[in-house]
């Protein structure tokens, strides 16, 4: 049994020992606690002396940081090794590793080799006994030849220049590789050291084999020769018999291709077509949602070269206009080029996570399927061009470096994840809360460590994080609208949400939740499994775990569940669902052609139901810029104002401005603001709008309309165009006062009201 707490995430140092008791001493290997967070595994192979009385005293002396594991009967150096090496992967070390117990390799000699797999971001570090000047490698000649024998077979054997394979000190960075080189006992009894690097040379299913650039051999500063080794010379020509038994093994583990990587000639390619065919309604139907016109009418006044916040404005960040800039470059407002642009986000965003994945499981499996696991993710909104779409690149990004960080990284690693963070809340605040997520789980293993020093890597977090929201602020105070940029997108945003009860938001979340998850079940089902039963462990995994299910709250926040709110899930849904994937596929071949159907009929149903849904919500005639009464009113506003008049629209309908081909006249492309900002379709009957009436923005309102002398003022509370009957104008005395004093009624279109503004009029406030 394992007697100690099983809590590190660092380094475990595997010692096998079998009749140890007469030279085991705890002061030896006292140096290896030195390192924070390191464990050391004593496997007692079924020892016939007091080996596991000594090992049961040394534990106790060391403290919880030593631990035992007790065989039940005698097996072998290798399988001690393994048998440690394995359960040290289940307790999550990041590295582990195993040393002889006589101790001929020093304690403080393997801290050196961990160090140099570390520093050289390696896979695996072996050491290696070579007597240079300034060494002290003590080792009989005779020993040393009849090893150099055996190394130069080894080298044949494994097609690696190698020097020195049998030296008991090894380190390895724990990877899905790691974990299913060890799945099977070794054919070799002492030659294990070959067939384990042959084996992670070799690949496994799904998991490409390492290079030869994935490992080091470190040499050895001391190394002495200990009396009463194990290994008599008299066995090495059973040492010979085991490498036949390797290189026969070996070979059949490379005809079965275990180290072919899945083709990835035609991946990209592939992923870009399903991409066009899944976001395909937008080039057949244009506009699939009003923020779409929002966000391209604001990017057209951003062009002509109005002040964000300050001379056209929205409570989104300013970044999240940017890639809205291509619907205006071409004169006439199209959102066509917008959604070409969103084909090639998409496609960006899921290699990235790619990328991510690979990094995170070392598996080619994984990596392969993050990114088709990000389109189904999204397959619970039609596909439209969102901020949610828009931030899930830096998103990913962030995700990239994080894991890169955590995975042997450094804290320029931290810091390019912090900016991603920060540039992903510049296009939606919400991303926020990935800073939230990588923060927790850094000081989290900091503090669980004992680890201080690891303490510098939130703060590079943070640090990154700050760069792009310090170079905003300084460019808003340059141009003098620092306070309309505070306002605008840190101060309403406090006071954003529903209105209505928790009941009422429960019923929303009730609706939203199912639809939503059903629509990516696959990916959702997946991430949970391995949240709950994870196949890959260490720090990178708790930030990513941290990162998808802290998403609820930023989802969640304001009450209103928006079917585009969950696809702020995509990134770390994906990553975390990508191990579980990998498993899912190297395991497919067993599945029985019933659960085969069902797993493709989970993935495929979704994307099928979205876009039959899609097409037929625009054949219905169902999307913004289809809406009857808005296209009417469009329509006579081209024909009967000029293309430089500027219109103001008392509503919630862009795509006016955007058929009409006219520009707002006001800082509002919407008057939600100055009523509460809510959605009218979440708007109970009755309610009483007027404790919720902005009179700042009234006032703001009434101040553009005089400066600009705006000479169309169009009302759609008549038409009842998206709800908008339930805030009529009366809401707003102020504001409809000044209509009716400067403004007189040239035509009623569909609904709508139509006023001109009349010739010669002074304002007084």
């Amino acid at each position: 049994m394992l007697d100690a707490e099983e809590d590190t995430l660092e380094l475990v140092v595997v010692v096998p020992c079998f009749n140890e008791g007469r030279r085991l001493r705890a002061e030896g290997f006292r140096p290896l606690l030195s390192e924070p967070g390191t464990r050391i595994l004593f496997v007692d192979d079924g020892s016939r002396d007091d080996t596991q009385d000594v090992l049961a005293a040394i534990c106790a002396e060391l403290g919880p940081r030593a631990l035992r594991l007790d065989l039940p009967r005698n097996q072998g150096k290798a399988e001690a090794v393994r048998h440690g090496l394995l359960r040290a992967i289940q307790m999550g070390a990041r590295i582990v590793g195993f040393l002889d117990a006589d101790l001929a390799t020093p304690a403080r000699e393997m801290l050196r080799l961990v160090s140099t797999l570390r520093a050289s971001r390696t896979q695996a570090a072996f050491a290696a006994r070579v007597a240079l000047l300034g060494t002290t490698i003590e080792r009989r000649a005779a020993r040393h030849y009849l090893g150099r024998v055996f190394a130069t077979a080894a080298s044949l054997i494994l097609d690696l220049r190698v020097y020195d394979t049998q030296c008991g000190a090894k380190a390895f960075q724990v990877s899905p590789l790691l974990a299913a080189a060890l799945e099977e006992p070794f054919h070799a009894r002492w030659a294990f050291d070959v067939e384990l690097i042959g084996r992670l040379l070799a690949g496994a299913p799904g998991i490409p084999g390492l290079r030869a650039t994935d490992m080091v051999e470190m040499p050895l500063r001391m190394w002495t020769d200990v009396p009463d080794s194990k290994l008599r010379f008299t066995q090495f020509p059973r040492l010979g018999l085991e490498l036949a038994r390797i290189r026969f093994a070996l070979s059949q583990r490379r005809a079965l291709g275990t180290a072919r990587a899945p083709p990835r000639r035609w991946a990209v390619p592939a992923l870009f077509a399903a991409i066009v065919v899944l976001r395909s309604a937008g080039f057949v139907f244009g506009m699939l949602n009003i923020d779409e016109s929002d966000f391209a009418v604001i990017a057209k006044r951003m062009l002509q070269g109005a002040v964000p916040f300050a001379e056209i404005a929205d409570i989104k960040p300013p970044l999240a206009y940017l890639p809205f800039a291509p619907a205006a470059l071409f004169g006439r407002l199209s959102i066509l080029p917008v959604h070409v642009l969103g084909v090639f986000w998409v496609l960006a965003t899921c290699l990235v996570l790619g990328r991510a994945a690979r990094r995170l499981t070392r598996n080619e499996v994984a990596a392969a399927a993050a990114p088709w696991l990000a389109l189904l993710a999204s397959q619970c909104e039609v596909p439209s061009v969102s901020t949610e779409v828009l931030m899930a690149l830096p998103a990913a990004g962030a995700l990239l470096f994080y894991v890169r960080a955590e995975t042997g990284g450094g804290l320029a690693d931290g810091l390019l994840a912090g900016i991603c963070v920060g540039v992903a809340s510049l296009i939606r605040q919400q991303a926020g809360i990935l800073l939230a997520a990588f923060g927790l789980a850094l000081c989290w293993h900091a503090l669980r460590n004992k680890d201080l020093r690891r303490l510098l890597r939130p703060l590079a977090l943070a640090a990154g994080f700050a760069l792009p929201w310090v170079m905003t602020v300084f460019a808003f105070s340059r141009i003098g609208a620092l306070p309309e940029f505070w306002d605008w997108v840190i101060a309403r945003n406090m006071h954003y949400g529903a209105v209505g009860t928790a009941r009422d938001a429960f019923l929303l979340a009730a609706q939203s939740i199912p639809l939503c998850v059903g629509g990516a079940i696959i990916p959702w089902v997946l991430a949970t499994r391995e949240t709950v039963q994870p196949t890959v462990r260490g720090p990178a995994r708790t930030g990513v775990v941290l990162a998808l299910w802290l998403t609820w709250i930023a989802v969640s926040a304001g009450g209103r569940f928006y079917e585009h709110y969950f696809l702020q899930f995509v990134a770390p849904l994906a990553l975390l669902a990508s191990p579980q994937a990998a498993s899912l596929v190297q395991r497919w071949p067993a599945f029985s052609r019933r659960r085969r159907r069902l797993a493709l009929v989970a993935c495929a149903f979704p994307a099928l139901i979205l876009m039959a849904f899609s097409f037929g919500r625009g054949m219905a005639g169902r999307y913004p810029d289809q809406e009857p009464r808005a296209r009417a009113l469009a329509s006579w506003l081209a024909r009967n104002t000029t293309a430089d008049e500027r219109l103001f629209i008392w509503g919630h309908y862009s795509p006016i401005y955007f058929l009409a081909g006219r520009l707002p006249g006001t800082r509002y492309v919407t008057t939600s603001v100055h009523v509460g900002n809510f959605d009218p379709a979440h708007l109970p009957d009755g309610i009483d709008l007027a404790p919720f009436r902005s009179d700042r923005d009234v006032a703001f309102t009434l101040r553009d309309l005089e400066t600009n002398r705006v000479p169309v003022f169009v009302d759609t509370a008549p038409a009842g165009i998206h709800h908008w009957e339930r805030v009529p104008l009366s809401v707003v005395p102020a504001l409809d006062r000044y209509l009716h004093e400067h403004y007189a009624l040239v035509a009623d279109v569909a609904g709508s009201r139509v006023y001109r503004r009349r010739s010669r009029t002074t304002w007084h406030p």
